[in-house]
C-alpha cells in the first residue's frame, strides 16, 4: 500500500540518531564526508533513490523495500543501518535538497568517489527503485534521465540499465546489450 510523502510523518523508532545533514550544509559550504551518514557519495545515493521513490507524491512501500535491499546488498549496511540512512534522507529531503544537489555537494561526492562502473551500477540501482511499485511514470523517467547525464553516465548506459531492470521486473522483452 501505498504512504503518501509527508515530511513530518515519524516513526516511532530511529535505529540511529544524526546531526540534521540541511543544518550541517548551511553552517558550512567546505563539507567533509565524515560529515555524512556513510560519506557524501554513498548518502547523496541514498537521497537520490528517496528523492526518486517520492517523486510521483508516494513513497510506496515497494520502494523503500528495494532501496533498502540495495543499500544492504550494494553498500554491505545492516538493516539498522540502512532503514536508519532511509530515514534520515527522507526526514532531511524536502529541507535540503534542492540546495545541496544544486552546490554539488552530493553530486560532487559521486563524482569524486565512485568510479565509472559504480555510476553505472547506481542508475540501475535507480531504475530498480523507478520499477519497484510496477510503473515508471514520466517524472520518474525526467528524473533519471537528468540524475544519469549530472553524474556522467552516458545515455546508451542508462539505456542498457533500464532494459536490464524493465527485463529483470518482466516489463520488457529482452533486448541484447
Amino acid at each position: 500500500m501505498p504512504r503518501k510523502f509527508t515530511p513530518s510523518a515519524s516513526r516511532d523508532k530511529k535505529p540511529f540518531a544524526a546531526r540534521p545533514v540541511h543544518k550541517i550544509a548551511k553552517q558550512n559550504s567546505a563539507i567533509s564526508d565524515d560529515e555524512f551518514p556513510f560519506g557524501r557519495a554513498k548518502f547523496g545515493t541514498v537521497v537520490l533513490m528517496v528523492e526518486l521513490a517520492r517523486c510521483d507524491g508516494y513513497f510506496h512501500e515497494d520502494e523503500r523495500l528495494i532501496i533498502l535491499d540495495s543499500l544492504k546488498r550494494n553498500f554491505s549496511f545492516t538493516q539498522d543501518q540502512a532503514e536508519g540512512v532511509v530515514q534520515l534522507a527522507e526526514d532531511e529531503l524536502m529541507e535540503f535538497w534542492d540546495d545541496q544537489w544544486d552546490n554539488g555537494i552530493f553530486r560532487d561526492g559521486i563524482l569524486e568517489d565512485f568510479s565509472r562502473k559504480e555510476r553505472a551500477e547506481l542508475v540501475e540501482m535507480l531504475w530498480e527503485v523507478a520499477y519497484a511499485d510496477g510503473k515508471v511514470n514520466p517524472q520518474e523517467t525526467s528524473f533519471m534521465w537528468k540524475m544519469s547525464d549530472e553524474i556522467g553516465v552516458s545515455a546508451p548506459t542508462t539505456q542498457r540499465a533500464q532494459q536490464r531492470v524493465a527485463y529483470r521486473v518482466g516489463q520488457q522483452d529482452p533486448k541484447p546489450n
